[in-house]
């Protein structure tokens, strides 16, 4: 229960630091060659640290490598898909724009959420293959012993 809630934090800050990296890049203004590549640079960063920090396992930055690649490369498919999507379609054509754009962005999502999810798996499935068997952090996971003494400071006394 402790470690769903924990990586369901996780996953909500990563989201949100994406969020504010994402913004900081559109507010920069800056060319098309400059901003696709840090788009590119950390969305899949973002995705790295996904990978390497939530599993409850014990794993190495270049295990998550294919699984974050893969992920990073349909994520910059699906915001092309979604950007010529958007330019293709007629401008004066209210209703097709509206209920078609709200709806490709439902599948936008969806698809994102398989990617993060089919990574994942790529990055579980080479890993055991590669090393047989796969250890747990458990309870010497640093950052589980972290949040338990925190836990424990911000207990209140029944």
């Amino acid at each position: 229960m402790v470690l769903r809630l924990v990586a369901f934090l996780v996953t909500f800050v990563f989201a949100g630091v994406g969020g504010v990296l994402f913004a900081g890049i559109q507010l920069l203004g800056a060319p098309a060659a400059v901003s696709a590549p840090l788009y590119v640079l950390s969305a899949g960063l973002l995705i790295g640290m996904l990978y390497y920090l939530v599993p409850n396992v014990r794993q190495h930055w270049r295990d998550v490598l294919p699984g974050t690649l893969f992920s990073t490369v349909v994520f910059v498919a699906a915001g092309t898909a979604y950007y010529l999507f958007l330019r293709l379609i007629p401008e004066e054509s209210t209703f097709y724009t509206t209920v078609g754009a709200f709806t490709f962005v439902m599948v936008l999502l969806q698809m994102m959420n398989m990617m993060v999810l089919v990574g994942g798996v790529l990055n579980a499935v080479l890993q055991r293959r590669k090393y047989g068997r796969v250890t747990e952090k458990n309870d010497t996971s640093e950052f589980l012993r972290a949040w338990a003494r925190a836990e424990k400071r911000f207990k209140k006394p029944d």
